[in-house]
């Protein structure tokens, strides 16, 4: 893997922290929002979103204006199986409240109502619109605004940029029973793969290993790509939604997909609790990086997204503004970003911003620094894989087989591998007190594979209510190898 010789986080957390106070200290006083955030080399992202073009809770608008008044730099309005393509899309308004998520009629032939009738008043109030009421005079119906209506909206050079996106939301289901959900985004390209313009909600492959769709959907959406000649970029979704249903060793075999998302606020989707030995996709990472890197492939990088589905105050489950990511680029451009971040020139974030990274390649030397916070401890743990694992498994746990978020059964149990403890070991830890600034160190060693840090918040909760969560606000560096 290509990696940066230094990465270097100085003097862009200020200016960032002072527009969005600033915005928001706006909107309180009830003046216009801010106009957008001010302009920073590390630009800070959302990647992963939902509006009503599928099962969000918010106009196209509504949703853009919210990361956007908040400091985001970049956006991606992902919604699933559909792109905000140039036709026309009404959407029913019902006198009552409908229940969530309000189904898209783009891919089933049901007429929703929206979850909450306030979002449709603060819509008719903030925005210019196109209603029309149908015959029985009690239902009317908005239309949504496409990409490129929003792009000439909210498009703002060196402040603000709309990234095209699609949520790939499909699954694989062996005749033996079990069945696993696989959802990827691919980023960059206006335009739909050809099966999603079937409007469905998706297809099933019967028997075929989910190492193979995934590397199916990556291969169609960068042929895609190649065809427009547009940017690309493609992330594996939230891998342990539902019930555990992409296993590292899925990864390791799809290893041309080189993001995924360690960290996903879930959409207030049910899900399993962890096991009592804390198996997450943080542990989940170096699995999949252990066997990579012994076999010479390019290594996983994780991103942090909200994969909102409610917005505002009157959000429910998980909502917005929980996790991101920061892109250290030249420049605010699709190519630019999406360079940057595939040479892992990124951090991730769910509340916690680290103050400056920085690794030196020819000395194999990561160093990380978090600013003090009255009152908050910070920790920070450097995490490497050594030489010489075993590729074979030291134990398995079972998780059991429940209920998915539609009410379907699973009809097996899962069953996770467990690797030794030279997989993923914390390498060295350095703690700070209460209020006091973090600044640590890790030269790599000679049977180390590659080094990342993660730092703490321990005392910090995230605003999200997830169960497959962080604990306590985190942030990750990617992996670094010398």
């Amino acid at each position: 893997m290509s990696e940066p010789c230094k990465i270097t986080r100085k003097g862009f957390l200020s200016s960032v922290a002072a527009a969005a106070v600033a915005g928001r200290a706006a909107s309180a006083a009830g003046a216009a929002p801010a106009k957008g955030p001010e302009v920073a080399k590390w630009w800070k992202g959302m990647l992963h979103s939902h509006t009503f073009w599928s099962d969000g809770s918010a106009f196209p608008e509504q949703a853009i204006d919210w990361y956007r008044t908040r400091g985001y730099h970049f956006y991606a309005m992902s919604d699933h199986n559909v792109f905000a393509a140039d036709v026309d899309h009404w959407l029913t308004v019902k006198s009552k409240d409908g229940k969530f998520p309000p189904l898209n009629p783009m891919h089933i032939n049901y007429r929703s109502g929206f979850p909450n009738q306030s979002v449709v008043e603060a819509y008719r109030r903030d925005y210019k619109y196109e209603e029309r009421v149908c015959r029985d005079g009690t239902v009317s119906e908005v239309r949504l605004k496409t990409f490129a209506e929003c792009e000439r909206m909210f498009n703002e050079k060196g402040r603000f940029l709309l990234v095209p996106a699609v949520e790939a939301s499909h699954a694989t289901e062996f005749t033996s029973g079990p069945q696993f959900a696989v959802h990827c985004n691919y980023m960059g390209i206006p335009d739909l793969l050809p099966q999603h313009r079937l409007r469905n909600w998706g297809w099933t492959e019967t028997d075929m290993a989910v190492s193979e769709l995934i590397e199916k959907l990556r291969a169609q959406a960068e042929n895609k790509a190649r065809e427009l000649g547009a940017p690309f970029l493609f992330t594996l979704n939230h891998p342990i939604w539902e019930w555990y249903d992409i296993s590292p060793e899925s990864l390791v075999e799809a290893w041309k997909v080189r993001f995924f998302e360690v960290c996903n606020n879930g959409g207030g989707a049910p899900a399993p609790e962890l096991p009592d030995d804390g198996f997450d996709t943080d542990r989940m990472w170096d699995v999949v990086n252990a066997f990579r890197a012994k076999r010479g492939q390019p290594l996983l990088l994780g991103t942090g997204v909200d994969d909102t589905h409610s917005y505002g105050a009157g959000a429910t489950g998980c909502g917005a503004g929980d996790s991101w990511i920061r892109v250290n680029a030249p420049e605010l451009a699709m190519e630019s970003l999406f360079a940057a971040m595939r040479a892992g020139d990124f951090v991730t974030c769910c509340g916690v911003e680290p103050e400056r990274v920085e690794f030196d390649r020819a000395k194999g030397r990561l160093e990380v620094s978090v600013a003090a916070k009255p009152g908050v401890p910070f920790t920070v743990r450097f995490i490497a894989t050594k030489k010489g694992f075993s590729e074979k498994p030291v134990k398995t746990f079972e998780v059991a087989r429940g209920k998915s978020a539609d009410g379907r059964k699973h009809s097996s149990t899962r069953v996770i591998n467990v690797y030794d403890e030279k997989v993923g070991a914390v390498v060295k830890t350095v703690a700070g007190g209460p209020g006091e600034a973090v600044r640590a160190a890790y030269e790599l060693a000679g049977d180390d594979y590659y080094v990342r840090a993660r730092i703490e918040s321990p005392t910090e909760k995230p605003k999200s209510r997830c169960s497959l969560h962080p604990k306590f606000r985190v942030a990750w560096t990617q992996p670094y190898t010398a």
